[in-house]
Order: C-alpha cells, then structure tokens, then sequence
C-alpha cells in the first residue's frame, strides 16, 4: 500500500474539504497529523523507492516490507485492506497499535525459560504482567452490543477499583480541523495574515495572534508524536 495514494491535498480555506469532528473516528485524526509529518513522508517515499527496486516474487508480511518498517517505526499497527475502505469498515487507512488489544495465546516454538522441550508446539494464554493492564475474553457467537456495553461498566469499576477514580477525557477533537487547517496553511507558504483573516471569517469573534499560536503549536505537536495519544487515551467529542 503505497501512503501516497491515499493522501488527500485539500485546500485549507475550505472546511468541507477536512473531516467532520462529528463521526470522524480518533484512527482517522492521528492519521491525518501523521500524513503532515515531513520526516515521515521523507521516509515513506524513500521506502517506497526501495520497495519498486527490490520486487521479488517471495511473500513477505507487510510490517517486513521497507514500508511496512515505516509505519511500524510511527506507531502504525496494521494498514488498512482498500476492501475494508470501501465496506466502510474503517475511515483511516492506518490503524495505530492501541487498546483494548485482542490478546489470545502464546505458540510455543522452542524451548527455553518456563517451557520445556514437551512445551513445544502448545499454546500457552497469555496474562498481562502489569497491573494497568487488563484482559477481556469476547464470545463471537453471541450479539457483541451487549457484551461491550459489560465490559464498559467492568473495565470502568476496575479502573477505579485499581487507580482510585476514572480516567475521563482530556482533550477534545473540535479544533482538530482548525489545527490541520493552519498546519496546511503554513506548508503552502502563505503569511500569518493571510491566515487569520481566512479563517478568521468563520469565527464568531476574529482570530487573535495568540490563537493563531496556539493552534500552530497544538497542530505541530500532534503531527510530531502527539497523534499516538489521540489512540491511547480517551478523547471527547
């Protein structure tokens, strides 16, 4: 899956051209802040490069592919199949490593530490060795509505049980838009005035240097990291 096939260039004056905070998914944001940071284009394109040069007819696991080492080296768990674009499955072509993970068993392919040359070839289920971190068993042949609405209220009462409260949401995804739209503003050269006044046209009150700062900021720390935290911690609408 080449990156660049999938990167809209949308033009910052027009919002319709962003997502809508409404029903846009917290993958699909970190991904759009991801797309924006220029070391890892840099490294996308120069793997992409490699990849055209060394085509081989041997089948390799995309997160061994110099493509796939990118994404795995800026967070990306899996690339999302263009099929499941399409059915609308997802609304990010990358999906970050996040929580909860489905966590089944452990194959054991050799012996050594805690397994025996008997333990070879068994699995073994895995249980997390941290106490900030918590395993829950899903049954795919029952409805899934109800037991996610239970392991809310399960993973919420042992949150508090562990931690003494309930982590709630810190952030919010309402000027998201607003931040891309200055980040892209800003990579197409135009000036600071020019930007404030643009954007400051769909604001009830006009745009202040020091929003414009602190939107620039906001937009630059989340394309430069910042979007990991947007699929490990709990963001408000």
């Amino acid at each position: 899956m080449k990156i660049g096939d999938i990167k809209m260039v949308p033009n910052w004056k027009k919002a319709e051209d962003y997502p809508p905070v409404k029903g846009t998914s917290l993958q699909r944001w970190a991904y759009e802040f991801l797309i924006r940071n220029k070391s890892f284009n840099e490294k996308i394109a120069i793997a992409q490069k490699e990849s055209a040069e060394n085509i081989s007819g041997e089948l390799v696991g995309w997160s061994s592919t110099p493509v796939g080492k990118v994404l795995k080296e800026y967070g990306v768990e899996y690339p999302m199949l263009d099929e499941w674009l399409k059915a609308n499955i997802s609304d990010s072509p990358l999906i970050f490593t996040t929580y909860p993970k489905s966590v089944g068993s452990y194959l054991v392919d050799k012996a050594g530490g805690l397994f025996s040359d008997g333990a070879i070839g068994k699995h073994y289920r895995i249980s997390p060795d941290q106490d900030d971190k918590f395993l829950l068993e899903f049954d795919l042949t029952q409805p899934i509505n109800p037991q996610i609405e239970k392991a809310k209220k399960m993973l919420i009462a042992t949150q508090i049980a562990r931690t003494g409260k309930e982590v709630k949401a810190s952030a919010s995804v309402k000027l998201f838009p607003w931040y891309l739209r200055v980040l892209d503003a800003i990579e197409a050269k135009v000036n600071k005035a020019k930007i404030c006044e643009v954007l400051g046209g769909e604001l009830k009150d006009a745009m202040s240097d020091d929003t414009f700062r602190n939107w620039q900021k906001s937009g630059e720390t989340m394309r430069d990291g910042g979007y990991l935290n947007l699929v490990k911690k709990p963001i408000s609408k």
